[in-house]
């Protein structure tokens, strides 16, 4: 009796789950798990995404404001105004109007084309041509600004010395967009390496058929 029910729970486990089975799976195996696979990867790519999105339109809307401000009423912020000796007001403007920019570029390339809920297929397609010009000028332009806020912290601290010149506390304005735009890049590449992962199994699984 003991070894009967011990049976019985064995195959109601292989029947929920295939994997628990050691023989060879059959095609509505397969795919239910490659289903579940996808469906994984589909909620993966939507939050991380989408989370990454957000976060690069937000940091965009903030420097745009910035350079809204160092325009409207010069030196006002503290950002701006701790390197008002090293700078000049009208290229802060435009490094700060360039930040938003390539922030925002950063953010339409992730939320472009952002599979919806139950869109299975399209969670494997890779980055358009579009997609990942925008990554990489989004990219760019946060080192380029990030270069110039470098260079002026230098300029600082040559005529005032390391301990009045040295601005650490704004070191987030040149490094902070150039930091997050680089952990864009890094999850959009993963998130697309899992998914052309999951795209070559589905073509085993209709190779298998084939054969």
């Amino acid at each position: 009796m003991k070894q009967r029910v011990v049976h019985t729970t064995k195959e109601l486990t292989q029947q929920q789950d295939p994997l628990a089975s050691n023989g060879p799976l059959d095609e509505d195996e397969q795919e239910e798990i490659v289903q579940e696979l996808e469906l994984e990867q589909l909620r993966q790519t939507r939050l991380w995404r989408g989370c990454f999105g957000v976060g690069a339109m937000l940091m965009a809307v903030f420097f745009a404001w910035a350079s809204w401000t160092q325009w409207a009423h010069p030196w006002s912020l503290r950002m701006t105004g701790e390197l008002r000796a090293a700078t000049h007001g009208n290229d802060v403007v435009a490094v700060l109007g360039v930040q938003a920019v390539a922030l925002g570029a950063v953010s339409i390339a992730l939320l472009r084309k952002l599979p919806k809920r139950g869109e299975r297929e399209r969670m494997c397609m890779p980055y358009s041509l579009s997609q990942k010009l925008l990554l990489g000028a989004g990219i760019l332009g946060c080192a380029a600004c990030a270069s110039y806020w470098l260079s002026a912290h230098a300029r600082m601290v040559q005529q005032f010395g390391s301990e009045l010149g040295a601005r650490w506390e704004l070191i987030w304005v040149p490094l902070g967009p150039l930091a997050y735009s680089g952990v864009s890049l890094w999850a959009a590449s993963v998130l697309a390496r899992s998914g052309a992962a999951v795209a070559e199994l589905r073509s085993f699984k209709y190779n298998h058929k084939k054969v």
